[in-house]
């Protein structure tokens, strides 16, 4: 029976409706439904109430109001009960069920969501008049909810029977100063006859476990309050007036010269003493007393007792003092109080050394005295400066310097009368004051008031030969008894306990003149200070006390020379009395001196040696202040001690040494170099020059820049922080002339200096690209060819007989013709500029005119192009559009949100909106004038799309969303829906679905089904649908747009552009089900979409492509029918029908196929499913090619191979292959025929077989399929550089081109139609740039250079924008960019370079020309780029690829290059040169970086400056002499140092054989040493061997201190013996030269024969005669170290 007959079927809700209640039985998931959400926001779920016949169905204000429902800007509250169906009045409001504060799920979070921002910062009123629950607190709902409101406040400790408040609560440390805290209350006494108030001192212990309080779970007491004692007083206040025992204080990383300690909390008590009658301050460490503190008698002050103190911060202190001038009102004195001697670092360092000895533990367990022995003694130290700076008696303060006095007074005092019983406190004992020694005349001269007057009046002063000028070196020699007048009250302490603190103290102060010798160019001063007072005491003992006295004594002899010894011994004779009671037993508890020196020597040399110190000492062991001592022992523990000499194991050691040295304090190797002697520092850096070369170490890429910057190889850690180190993209666009500190920040002033007029970014890419094209400027004419914004070169001939009118005429043409060229540029130059652009916050984003003028030679006059008779005045529409895009993407790409280079605001992309009336006023003028400047407008509807291309329209507020699309134009509209989507790809996010929906009429509710929606926005709503769905295979997005593909046109208002539509619903569905139809996968696992196989979308595709009858439209439109039938819609039946177009019931494939073929082939991308590619196969007879389009057959050729997508082969035979037989046999029969007719002597056969197929056919389809073909090799090797993909296209490319361009018989006869033919052309074109994408390569443009040159009527708009899209991308990011290969980048290119071009600058009837940038997304910055981490200079260096798949050679390229796409996955990068040091960068998370830091050899020279290694070092003779030898080491060395070692200390200038120079001269050593430091790239050696020669002329010169001097020599020795016993291989890397050691050792050697015996000091086993040491002295005499005078006293 016919259909018409039969019965028809259930009605079947609409599409919105099954949606709605699907998702109201399933749940509400945003996911899976987009629709529900506009519904409830419209609060349309019933059909509209009927409407006046003559009422217009459009309505602005209610589309606009939905529109803000949507977005969830509502300006206006629902008007409850309006244009509401029944069903919605008894529902509640969307805000009860879904308040907009919740927090939204992880799948629907956007930063552009509604449901995602706080109420309160809307910027828009919302709906709350249905407002029917009430929300819960916020901090029921915040982070915060399970919080309680307030604090809780727990009792720790609780007081029974308080009478009186305590007036000052504080807290103070404990006697040790450990830590531990002690609780003061001062309060009011009951008793105040003397004092009105005590000070009750509560110990703060540790709580027992399980006492604590317990608050929820945790306990929150720490300590426990124990009453202690009290202490009558007028007031007290805690003073940080004395530091804290080294041994207490834990440093994390040691400072090299300076420490500083942290302050003990001291007690300040001001009472009222009984005995004396007076009032007193006492400062005390707990409850323990320590010294009495006053004003100065003769300090000037003139005022009575102190009534108060209080203020108290740090060490300083408000004191309340009467007034003695009869003033009833007080004076406040600001006063400081300090224990530390802070005006001398050597002094307090001692005092520190004697303190940690007497506060640690293993001496507290025995007494606890000698916590209150250190504070005396600084108690004492203090009070002695203060009496030599202002003396009690007035005469002049004492000359030299006074701490240094001070200290060795206490000092000595504390020891004598520990070891010969004498107190300084007695007054028997002042006689010896007169026991002076003998002094030359010379030294009475000195000491005399005339040279003490002749001093101060700044006259130069003389020094006797021998003598040093400075006071503390001869001249500080100190006595005892000096502290007999200040009544000394460490010996007063001493008298009160039992057990003697002289070993302690004597072992101490050697400990601090060991570590002294550790001090580098600074231990002189410090070795004297403290030398002088070990030998003074070590004289004045008697021999019975201890048997180490004269082994010490001949320690300080060979260490400090004999001169200074011999004078410090006369002065401790002078007061030693002949017969003393000692007090002590033992000097030191050491048998032997320690030595450090002896010890290094023996670590470096594997011995056991009795040096003193345990073979590995430690930590505790050692003394708390010397830590120069404890680094030393602690490094060179960690590099002898372990055994372990294979390569992981030896570098693992170097490691631990490195991370060592930083932990104590030597960040730098200069400063390393600087701090310890050259014998200790040797074996160091040593350890940091192997660690350069060390793969082991390299392959760690630690995160310490530290460390690597102490080994030498910054750039190591530069390349490991990647761009996230203030290196991004933008690095690549920096001025070579940049340093490597402040590349980033000069970067942006170097570019803003280039000026840029066009305002285009061509001009820096002309400096910036430089070097990846240095043989020609290819740059500079890629730019010309792509530059829109100057005016265009205007060459029109004039024959005689032309009037003027006419030729006006002719240049206006030939000015058109060229303006179609220039309007075409944009998209190209985009691609040629992209993300080299900076942005500046405060500036617009600059955007270049299109120039529409012409330049007529020979005067160079402007000829303006004449717009008022042109049909159309849009022509400038979408080229602005596109001007606007590639002015957009010159931005950075959307890093990290923190990187506040790449971040675009919100503000800033509402500061570039332009001004809509001024263009509205441009729009409405004519003139030639305003045709020629860009349209803002429609520039900036570009800008916003580009934004989202970069991946920064997310900045904006929805509010913002919403008044673009309510007040902008179409383009503002297609750029914000597009870069949307493009942002937001694949996230199904609702709030830009819901944008999406309401711009497309299908989608919309029946209420505003007649809205008119520009078709461009429509194909831009669809196909930003595609993108934000993309591979979600989304089920309902999926049968929306399969039905959209065969739709027929309802009304007259979607019929325009239909084409395009349909093309972008195909290819949105394609994006949505990307990949994933039914397929099998390289490794063998099926793909697939679950749950739409019963969509049959295969089966409808299918349909779509070969057409018949499409049986779901046809049950569509008759459930429309049966919906329009209703008496509510019968008003609007008259509207609902198309009266342009009738299709009938068959498919119009003309519409469909292009969509559904692409759709087909993105599905199946890759899947290698011969099913669905058998099913587009190309028909192979002339009889079915009739059926089948000519271009559809080069669609059907490009998605074949996107679903063969390895069947794909870069050849010329595979390109034929894709012919149809007949239509290939055809061609040929063709070619013979024109062949055989170009020769006379051939006569042409005119067969009935040559009138068998349509020849123009033939000629058609030859030319689609090839370019089909060849577009296909260009997605499947776009961005790969293949050679073989290349030369396949390019002689395609050839080939056509000679149809076009050839007069030849067999060009004419097998030429097409030219509009075809350039379409063609133009599509190959852009394939063959695809392969070459990036690569800048000179053939390729030439050739293009060719095909644009043409410019006449034949010439469409397409065609320009063609070729300018093949250059531009040819040239991708001025050769820095390529393109992806994954699968969304495929889609996306097919998106962008459809082959199908539009003729005019307004047309997108196939192809909306927004989608032409969607190219954006599949650029990836994949170039690298060398810079020499010292200079900061970009460089060339060679690399090397190399792939996880070891078959796979690897690839070589040299610096600046651009990384191809390759097949095998790469798996790190090398850095393949001598030139540089050896760098591994691993690339398994896709390329690292686009910047790599290397590091040059010092002996070789870039390959800029030498790019065939003639003039490196390696190959160069002698050492350096002549005038020029300065410049030829300026071009190897970059180092400042280095420059003036050779250009004071070298004898460059001199000739061979002069006086001055020779290889026995420290000048001609010079020069041998840093030729051989810049051939072996060692040139931090050169003051090591600059120190060694200065020792061995400082020892031809007589010096004093010869032992110490020698120690270097011994070390270095040693160490370079050690290594040859342990067989270490002579190519391994080391930093001094042995043949220069040895050098310098035999003149070492020869200097000493004749030195009494003292060969025997640099000798393998030469020791002293019983503890094997050699002490050491300093080689050169240094300033003391500069410290700040400050005072100690009230001040």
């Amino acid at each position: 029976r016919e259909i018409k007959n039969s019965p028809p079927p259930p009605p079947q809700a609409p599409l919105w409706e099954v949606s709605s209640q699907w998702r109201s039985s399933e749940g509400l998931d945003s996911h899976l439904g987009v629709l529900q959400q506009d519904l409830d926001d419209m609060v349309l779920l019933d059909p509209p109430p009927p409407q006046d016949p003559n009422a217009s169905q459009f309505d602005a204000t209610a589309r606009k109001e939905a529109l803000a429902d949507a977005l969830g800007v509502r300006k206006t509250p629902h008007k409850v009960g309006e244009q509401m169906g029944p069903r919605a009045r008894n529902l509640p409001s969307r805000s009860a069920n879904r308040p907009r504060a919740q927090k939204p799920s992880a799948n629907n979070m956007s930063l552009l969501s509604p449901l995602s921002k706080p109420t309160n910062e809307t910027l828009m009123d919302v709906d709350t008049t249905v407002e029917t629950t009430t929300r819960p607190p916020l901090l029921s709902i915040g982070p915060f909810a399970s919080l309680h409101p307030k604090i809780a406040m727990v009792c720790i400790y609780e007081e029974k029977d308080i009478t009186k408040q305590a007036c000052n609560i504080f807290l103070v440390s404990n006697q040790e100063g450990s830590g531990t805290l002690t609780l003061c209350l001062v309060r009011p006494r009951e008793d105040a006859s003397n004092n009105p108030n005590e000070v009750v001192l509560f110990s703060l212990e540790s709580a027992q476990k399980g006492t604590s309080p317990v608050l929820n779970g945790e306990n929150i007491a720490q300590f426990e309050v124990v009453p202690k004692t009290t202490i009558p007083c007028v007031a007290a206040a805690p003073l940080e007036a004395s530091p804290v025992p080294c041994c207490f204080v834990a440093t994390e990383k040691k400072k090299l010269f300076v420490h500083s300690h942290k302050a003990a909390t001291d007690m300040l008590l001001l009472y009222n003493d009984s005995n004396q009658g007076q009032r007193k301050m006492t400062l005390c460490r707990n409850n323990m007393p320590i010294v009495d503190c006053a004003l100065h008698e003769n300090s000037g002050f003139r005022f009575g007792i102190v009534e108060d103190i209080c203020n108290a911060v740090g060490n300083r202190i408000d004191l309340i003092v009467a007034s003695s001038s009869g003033s009833s009102e007080p004076v406040c004195l600001r006063t400081r109080i300090t224990l530390k001697v802070d005006t001398n670092a050597i002094c307090e360092k001692v005092v520190q050394a004697v303190e940690a000895t007497l506060s640690s533990p293993k001496l507290r367990e025995s007494t606890s005295k000698g916590v209150e022995v250190g504070l005396k003694i600084r108690a004492d130290c203090v009070r002695m400066y203060q009496a030599l700076l202002q003396p009690s008696d007035g005469s002049s303060a004492v000359d030299g310097d006074a701490a240094s006095k001070a200290v060795g007074s206490v000092l000595c005092a504390l020891l004598v009368f520990e070891l010969l019983g004498k107190d300084v406190n007695s007054k028997s004992d002042q006689a010896m004051e007169s026991s002076t020694p003998e002094m030359s005349a010379w030294e009475m001269l000195l000491n005399s008031e005339y040279h003490k007057n002749y001093s101060s009046a700044e006259c130069p002063q003389l020094v006797a030969p021998g003598a040093s000028a400075t006071p503390d070196t001869l001249d500080t020699l100190w006595r005892w008894n000096d502290l007999g007048d200040l009544h000394s009250l460490t010996v007063e302490c001493l008298k009160e306990g039992s057990i003697s603190f002289a070993m302690s103290v004597f072992d101490s102060m050697h400990a601090v003149y060991e570590d002294f010798k550790l001090y580098g160019s600074a231990r002189d001063e410090g070795m004297r200070f403290v030398g002088s007072i070990l030998c003074q005491v070590c004289t004045v003992c008697p021999a019975s006390v201890g048997v180490p006295r004269d082994l010490f004594l001949e320690h300080y002899r060979r260490d400090l020379g004999d001169e200074l010894f011999e004078r410090t011994v006369g002065v401790a004779n002078g007061q030693q009395e002949s017969v003393v009671t000692p007090k002590a037993k033992h000097l030191s508890s050491h048998s032997d001196p320690p030595c450090i020196m002896s010890w290094v020597d023996a670590r470096v040399s594997c011995k056991n040696v009795q040096c003193g110190y345990e073979q590995v000492p430690q930590e505790s062991s050692l003394n708390a202040a010397c830590t120069r001592t404890q680094s030393v022992v602690r490094i060179f523990s960690m590099l002898y001690g372990a055994c372990d000499n294979s390569s992981a194991g030896k570098c693992e050691r170097d490691r631990r040494v490195a991370i060592a040295l930083i932990e104590e304090g030597f960040t730098d190797r200069a400063l390393l170099r600087d701090a310890l002697p050259t014998g200790v520092v040797v074996p160091l850096l040593e350890v940091l020059f192997r660690c350069r070369d060390e793969k082991e170490l390299l392959d760690l890429a630690l995160d310490d820049p530290e460390m690597w910057s102490l080994i030498g190889r910054d750039d190591v850690y530069k390349n490991s922080q990647g761009a996230g180190s203030g290196f991004s993209e933008l690095s690549l666009y920096k001025d070579d002339s940049l340093s490597a500190l402040d590349v980033s920040d000069q970067s942006t002033q170097q570019l803003s200096k280039l000026e840029d007029k066009d305002k285009d970014g061509v001009c820096p890419l002309e400096v910036t690209s430089s070097m990846l094209f240095p043989e020609d400027n290819r740059i500079r004419e890629v730019g010309r060819l792509l530059r829109s914004s100057r005016p265009m070169y205007l060459n029109v001939p004039r024959a005689i007989e032309v009037t003027d009118h006419d030729y006006e005429r002719m240049k206006q043409e030939k000015l058109l013709l060229l303006s179609r060229r220039s309007l075409a540029l944009p998209l190209g130059r985009g691609m040629f500029t992209i993300g080299n652009l900076q942005p500046v916050p405060a500036e617009p984003l600059p955007l270049p005119e299109i120039s529409l003028v012409g330049r007529v030679p020979p005067t160079n006059a402007m000829l303006a192009l004449d717009t008022s008779e042109m049909p159309t005045t849009d022509m400038k529409v979408w080229p602005d559009f596109h001007n606007g895009v590639a002015a957009g993407l010159r931005l950075p790409l959307h890093m990290d949100a923190n990187d506040s280079i790449s971040k675009i605001t919100r503000t800033w992309i509402v500061y570039n909106r332009p001004d809509e009336a001024a263009s509205q006023s441009q729009n409405n003028g004519n003139n030639a004038a305003n045709a020629n400047q860009a349209n803002p407008i429609h520039a900036y509807g570009g800008l916003l799309m580009a934004l989202g291309l970069r991946g920064h329209l997310t900045a904006l507020e929805m509010t913002d969303i919403f008044d673009y699309l309510t007040q902008g134009t179409v383009t503002t509209t297609v750029g914000v829906l597009l870069g949307m989507a493009v942002n937001m790809r694949g996230s199904c996010d609702v709030s830009v679905s819901k944008m999406l929906c309401l711009h497309i009429p299908s989608l919309i509710p029946q209420h505003f089904s007649a809205i008119d929606v520009a078709s461009p926005v429509q194909a831009a709503a669809i196909a930003g649908a595609g993108l934000l769905y993309q591979g979600s295979s989304h089920r309902m997005m999926t049968e929306f747009l399969l039905n959209e593909i065969g739709k027929r046109p309802t009304n007259d208002l979607n019929v325009v552009d239909r084409e395009a539509y349909t093309l972008s619903c195909g290819i949105a569905l394609g994006m949505v089900n990307l990949c994933r139809g039914e397929g099998t996968k390289n490794d063998g696992s099926r793909i697939g979409s679950a749950g739409l196989s019963d969509l049959r979308i295969e089966d409808r595709l299918y349909r779509y492509i070969v057409g018949g009858q499409d049986d779901a439209e046809i049950r569509r439109q008759r459930e429309e029918s049966d919906r329009l039938s209703l008496p509510s819609s019968s008003a609007a039946n008259g509207n609902e029908k198309c009266s342009c177009i009738f299709e009938g019931n068959s498919i119009n494939t003309h519409v469909t196929a292009p969509g559904a073929t692409l759709a087909l082939g993105l599905m199946y991308m890759m899947s290698g499913n011969t099913t669905i590619a058998s099913a587009i196969a190309l028909p192979d007879t002339h009889f079915l090619l009739e059926y089948v389009r000519p271009d559809f057959l080069m669609l059907r050729v490009i998605a074949r191979a996107l679903i063969l997508w390895d069947d794909v082969k870069p050849s010329k035979e595979w390109i034929h292959s894709q012919l149809p037989k007949a239509a290939a046999d055809g061609y040929e029969k063709m070619r013979k025929m024109a062949k055989n007719m170009s020769q006379p002597s051939v006569a042409p056969s005119l067969g009935d077989e040559d009138q068998s197929f349509d020849r123009q056919a033939v000629r058609l389809i030859h030319v689609h399929v090839i370019a089909g073909a060849c577009f296909a090799i260009g997605l499947r090797f776009a961005g790969t550089g293949n050679r073989e993909a290349a030369a396949a296209i390019f002689e395609r490319v050839m080939e056509l081109r000679d149809l076009r361009d050839g007069s030849d018989p067999i060009s004419c006869a097998l030429r097409p139609p030219v509009p075809v033919l350039e379409m063609c052309l133009g599509c190959v074109a852009i394939s063959l740039a695809m392969v070459m994408a990036g690569s800048g390569d000179l053939e390729v443009l030439r050739l293009l250079k060719v095909l644009r040159w043409r410019c006449d009527e034949e010439v469409n708009y397409g065609s320009h924008l063609a070729f300018g899209t093949a250059i531009g991308l040819l040239f991708l990011g001025g050769g820095t960019c390529t393109l992806g290969r994954e699968p969304e980048d495929i889609a996306a290119l097919v998106m962008a370079f459809y082959p199908r071009f539009p003729a005019s600058s307004t047309d997108n009837q196939y192809h909306l020309q927004a989608l032409r940038n969607l190219y954006a997304i599949a650029v990836k910055e994949q170039s690298f780029r060398a810079i020499d981490v010292d200079t900061g200079e970009s460089v060339f260096v060679p690399l090397e690829v190399h792939f996880e798949d070891p078959s796979t050679p690897p690839l070589k390229m040299t610096a600046p290059c651009l990384l191809f796409n390759t097949d095998a996955k790469p798996k790190e990068l090398r850095v393949a040169s001598e030139r540089y040091y050896p760098l591994t960068l691993s690339m398994n998370d896709g390329i690292p970086r686009i910047t790599i830091f290397v590091k040059r050899r010092s002996a070789h020279l870039s390959y800029l400056q030498d790019p065939h290694s003639q003039r490196s070092l390696l190959v160069q003779t002698g050492t350096f002499q002549g005038n020029k030898a300065l410049d030829l080491i300026s071009s190897f060395a970059d180092d400042q140092e280095v420059l003036a070692f050779a250009k004071h200390l070298c004898d460059l200038g001199q000739p061979v054989g002069s006086g001055a120079s020779g290889p026995f001269s420290i000048a001609g050593f010079c020069s041998r040493v840093l030729h051989e430091s810049l051939l072996l790239d060692t040139d931090e050696a050169l003051p090591l061997y600059l120190a060694l020669r200065t020792t061995i002329s400082s020892l031809q010169a007589g010096s004093f201190s010869v032992a110490t001097q020698v120690w270097d020599f011994r070390i270095i020795k040693s160490y370079y013996e050690q290594r040859r016993q342990l067989q270490v291989s002579d190519s391994s890397p080391r930093l001094l030269n042995s043949e220069i050691v040895a050098y310098l050792l035999e003149l070492l050697e020869k200097l000493l024969v004749g030195s009494g015996g003292l060969k025997r000091l640099v000798s393998a086993n030469g020791a002293s005669s019983q503890d094997g040491s050699v002490p050491i002295f300093f080689d050169t005499q240094v300033n003391p170290l500069a410290v700040s005078s400050t005072s100690m006293d009230l001040s």
